[in-house]
């Protein structure tokens, strides 16, 4: 089994922002909003939703992406429906980038795992999958609660 791939699965669910950023070489916020933007490439992504999943100010977004528009790594435009909203998306380059920056992570989370034997691997992520699992269904609880009150 890849560890590598399956961890990096594993952190883009659970938004390692700084863990990341350290590995995007001066492109601050570029490698996060990538990734995200290509976890979703089946639906619609808000520029104000990249905001809020990504714990980053709207004002602090829209600069990021106008630089990285400028880069051509992401477009943004008006949906129809709602003139008022700006849809992001990751455009090819956008998607090179992403993948450079994905083989520099694998290759960091293999070398960092290589002190690991196979067995011992499969029981980190078994328990690091128990605990995401764990937090997600408290954070959806939490929600819950919240809404109702």
């Amino acid at each position: 089994m890849d560890y590598s791939q399956e961890y990096l699965s594993l952190l883009l669910k659970t938004k390692p922002k700084e863990f990341i950023e350290r590995l995007s070489e001066g492109m601050t916020g570029t490698i996060p909003i990538l990734l995200y933007l290509s976890s979703r490439l089946d639906r619609e992504v808000l520029s104000g939703e990249l905001a809020d999943d990504l714990e980053v100010s709207t004002a602090r977004i829209a600069v990021i992406l106008a630089r990285m528009q400028k880069r051509g790594l992401v477009e943004k435009y008006k949906p129809v429906r709602d003139k008022r909203k700006t849809v992001v998306r990751i455009t090819k380059e956008g998607m090179e980038t992403l993948n450079k920056a994905k083989a520099k992570l694998e290759a960091y989370i293999d070398d960092r795992l290589s002190i690991l034997n196979p067995e011992e691997k499969k029981t980190l992520f078994d328990i690091v999958k128990k605990i995401i699992k764990a937090n997600a269904i408290r954070k959806d609880k939490e929600e819950k609660r919240h809404a109702q009150a």
